[in-house]
C-alpha cells in the first residue's frame, strides 16, 4: 500500500435528518453522467456538514440553518461550500478515470477499514456515530469518499511534479521570507518586570545561580498569566508577539538567556527554550515543518492544475436540491456581474403563481433570499422618502419671505449666509442646505413638488410592501421560531394587526416579562440605569417600554376595527398582565399606583367581551376587585 496520511475526522453528537438519494450529479456536456461514483449522495454530504457542524460547536458556536452572521456563515451556506467541494473531487475523479490515475477499490476499501476499524469497534463510538452520521454505514461510505479523493490527488500531483526534490526546492527558495514566517518557531520563557534595572539584577542573580528561573518568574515577575508556570509562553511564530520580543528570541540559541529586552509591556528577561528555523531545504527537512510546507506546496501545484482543468473541462453539474440550486444560481449570477434586479425578478416570477400568491412550495430559503435582496432594492425608495420628509420640513421652517424664492435665489442666499454659532442662523443655513442638495439629487423643489414625489414614491413602497409581505408571512409560516421571519413579517406586513400582535408579545416575552417577573434582575437593571438617569431609572426601566407596547397595541390592534375581538382580548389581557405585574415591583408609590391603575382601566375594556362569550363576568370582577385593593392599600399607605 502506498503511504497515506489521514487527517482524522471527529465525530460529534448531532441529530439530523439524512436525506436518501443523490442531491447532485457530475455532467458531461449538459448530460449527467451513468456511473454512480459521479453522484454526489444526499446522506453523505450531510454527513460532511454535521462533522463540520461538531467542529463549530466545539468553539462554542452555533449556525442558523439559513442566517449568516459576521463571524459564521449559515447552515445553507456551509453545505453548498461542502457541496461545491465534492463535485470538484467528482471532476478530478473523472480526470482520474480518463487517464489511468483512478485508484485501486481493494487499495480504498483496505485504508477505509484500516481507519474506520478502531472507531466501529468501540460501542461508544458506534453510538456516537449513529447519532452524528445516522449509521455506521454512511459513516463508511464518508471516510470511504474521503480516501478515494486524497488517493486520486496524490495519484494526479505524481504526474504534476516529475521531479519533485528540484520542484520543491524552487517552491521553498522562491517563498522562503513567507515560509519561515508562518513556520518557524521558537519556545520560550520569560519573566516581566517594570525597569531595566530590576531586570538586570534579577538576570545576574539566575546566571549566578542564587535563583533558578523558573523561581525567579513566580516571585517576580509581573505577568500573572505565566508566572506560575515558571514564565513558560509556549511556542510562538513570527508576528504572534511583539516586535522586539520575537527578534530577540529568534536570535538566540536554545538555553541561552537574553535581555533585558524593553517592549511596551515592560522589561523582559528570555530564557529560549526551542527553536526550529531553517535556511535551506536541507534544514528544513529535520524539522517539524516540513510536512506543513510540503503540504503547502502540493496544495498549491493541485490547485493551479486543477483550476486550469476545470475551466477548459466539458464537464459540470446538476443539482437536484431546490434550496442548494437556488444558492448556485446566485453564485452565478454574482460571479458573472448579473444586475442583482434581473436575478431577483426571476427569483420573485419562481415564488409567485398566476394569482399572484406564494406558491406553497417555496423553500425557506428562497423567501430568504427574496427578503434579503428586497431590503436592498427598497432601499433606495425609503432614503428618497426620507429626504423628501426633510425637504418639506425645512421648507416648512423657511422665514416666510424666502418661502416663495425660486431656486437660484435659495443657492445664493445659502452661499450669501455666514457661518455662525448662532442657533437661528445655523438652523437656516442647515434648511437652505438641505432643500437645495436634495433638490438636486431628486429634481423637485416647490411644495407641489415635493410632495407629488413623496406620494409617488409612498405608493410605490406600500404596493411592494404589499408584495413583498405575502413572502414574509409565508416565511414566517415555515420558520415560526425564527426572531429574524419576526423582524420580516414586522417590517413587510407591520400594520397587520395580527403581526402587530405577534411582534409586540415577543417583544413583551423576551425583554420585559423576565424583568417584571424577577426581582433579583429588576434590581440589577435598576442599578445600571440609575448610574445614568438617577430617580428616573424604574421609568426608563420599565414605564417607557411598557407605554411603547401599550401605543402600537391600542392603536393597531385594540382600536383597529379590522382586528378581530379575539385578538382584541389577547392584546387587552397582555396589557393587564403586564402592567399588574409591574405594579409588584419594588418602585415607589405612586409609579407602582400607576400600574395598577393602567391594569385596571383595562380590566373594565373587558366588559365588551362579556356579551360575545370570551370572557366570564365574575372574571372581570375578580380583577377588578383585586385591582381596587392593591391601589387601596398603596392609598392608605403613610
Amino acid at each position: 500500500m502506498k503511504r497515506f496520511v489521514f487527517i482524522s475526522l471527529f465525530l460529534f453528537t448531532f441529530a439530523f435528518a439524512f436525506a436518501s438519494g443523490e442531491i447532485a450529479s457530475l455532467t458531461l456536456n449538459g448530460t449527467p453522467l451513468s456511473d454512480a461514483y459521479f453522484n454526489v449522495d444526499a446522506a453523505v454530504l450531510q454527513g460532511y456538514l454535521n462533522d463540520t457542524l461538531g467542529s463549530y460547536q466545539q468553539q462554542g458556536i452555533s449556525l442558523d440553518p439559513y442566517f449568516s452572521t459576521q463571524n459564521a456563515p449559515s447552515q445553507i451556506e456551509l453545505k453548498y461550500n461542502i457541496l461545491m467541494n465534492l463535485l470538484d473531487d467528482k471532476m478530478a475523479g473523472y480526470y482520474a478515470k480518463e487517464n489511468g490515475l483512478f485508484p485501486d477499490e481493494n487499495e480504498v476499501t483496505g485504508y477505509t477499514d484500516q481507519i474506520t476499524a478502531g472507531y466501529l469497534a468501540n460501542p461508544q463510538y458506534v453510538s456516537q456515530i449513529e447519532m452524528s452520521y445516522g449509521s455506521t454505514e454512511t459513516f463508511w461510505r464518508i471516510i470511504e469518499s474521503y480516501v478515494r479523493s486524497e488517493l486520486i490527488k496524490q495519484n494526479i500531483l505524481m504526474t504534476l511534479v516529475a521531479d519533485y526534490p528540484a520542484s520543491f526546492t524552487e517552491y521553498f527558495e522562491s517563498n522562503k521570507a513567507e515560509i519561515k514566517d508562518k513556520y518557524e518557531k521558537v519556545g520560550a520563557s520569560h519573566i516581566l518586570l517594570t525597569s531595566e534595572a530590576s531586570a538586570t539584577e534579577i538576570k545576574n542573580l539566575i546566571e549566578s545561580g542564587s535563583i533558578s528561573f523558573e523561581d525567579a518568574a513566580k516571585k517576580y515577575s509581573i505577568d500573572t498569566g505565566t508566572a506560575q508556570n515558571g514564565g513558560f509562553i509556549g511556542e510562538f511564530s513570527r508576528g504572534q508577539l511583539v516586535k522586539e520580543f520575537e527578534d530577540a528570541a529568534f536570535a538566540a540559541t536554545p538555553g541561552e538567556i537574553v535581555g533585558p529586552v524593553g517592549t511596551e509591556y515592560g522589561y523582559h528577561i528570555i530564557r529560549i527554550e526551542s527553536k526550529s528555523t531553517f535556511n535551506t531545504v536541507e534544514e528544513l527537512l529535520n524539522t517539524n515543518a516540513y510536512t506543513n510546507v510540503a503540504r503547502d506546496f502540493q496544495n498549491e501545484v493541485y490547485l493551479d492544475w486543477f483550476k486550469k482543468y476545470k475551466a477548459n473541462s466539458p464537464l459540470g453539474y446538476v443539482i437536484y436540491d431546490p434550496e442548494l440550486d437556488l444558492m448556485d444560481r446566485l453564485m452565478k449570477s454574482q460571479t458573472s456581474g448579473e444586475d442583482i434586479h434581473d436575478f431577483y425578478s426571476r427569483l420573485e416570477g419562481e415564488i409567485f403563481n398566476s394569482t399572484g400568491e406564494v406558491k406553497e412550495d417555496t423553500t425557506a430559503f428562497a423567501a430568504i433570499l427574496y427578503l434579503m435582496i428586497s431590503d436592498s432594492i427598497m432601499q433606495p425608495t425609503l432614503d428618497n422618502i426620507q429626504k423628501l420628509q426633510y425637504m418639506l420640513d425645512a421648507r416648512s421652517n423657511l422665514p416666510e419671505e424666502m418661502k416663495n424664492l425660486s431656486f437660484d435665489a435659495l443657492e445664493a442666499a445659502l452661499e450669501e449666509t455666514p457661518d455662525s454659532t448662532d442657533d437661528k442662523i445655523m438652523e437656516l443655513k442647515n434648511n437652505l442646505s438641505t432643500l437645495i442638495t436634495y433638490s438636486h439629487e431628486l429634481g423637485v423643489f416647490s411644495d407641489e413638488e415635493i410632495k407629488a414625489k413623496l406620494s409617488e414614491e409612498q405608493a410605490y413602497r406600500d404596493g411592494r410592501y404589499t408584495v413583498i409581505g405575502k413572502v414574509a408571512g409565508h416565511l414566517y409560516h415555515l420558520i415560526p421560531n425564527s426572531e429574524t421571519a419576526l423582524e420580516y413579517l414586522n417590517k413587510y406586513s407591520g400594520n397587520d394587526p395580527e403581526v402587530v400582535f405577534l411582534y409586540t408579545n415577543k417583544r413583551y416575552e423576551d425583554e420585559i416579562k423576565p424583568i417584571l417577573e424577577n426581582e433579583e434582575l429588576f434590581q440589577s437593571y435598576l442599578s445600571y440605569y440609575t448610574t445614568y438617569v438617577g430617580d428616573k431609572a424604574a421609568e426608563m426601566l420599565v414605564k417607557y417600554p411598557l407605554v411603547s407596547i401599550e401605543n402600537r397595541l391600542k392603536e393597531n390592534v385594540i382600536e383597529n376595527e379590522k382586528a378581530s375581538d379575539e385578538l382584541k382580548l389577547k392584546s387587552i389581557k397582555l396589557l393587564i398582565e403586564a402592567y399588574n405585574k409591574a405594579g409588584k415591583l419594588p418602585v415607589d408609590k405612586g409609579l407602582k399606583i400607576d400600574f395598577f391603575s393602567s391594569a385596571l382601566a383595562y380590566s373594565y375594556y373587558l366588559d365588551d367581551f362579556v356579551e360575545k362569550g370570551l370572557v366570564e363576568e365574575s372574571e372581570i370582577d375578580t380583577l377588578v376587585d383585586e385591582l381596587l385593593k392593591e391601589i387601596e392599600a398603596l392609598e392608605n399607605e403613610e
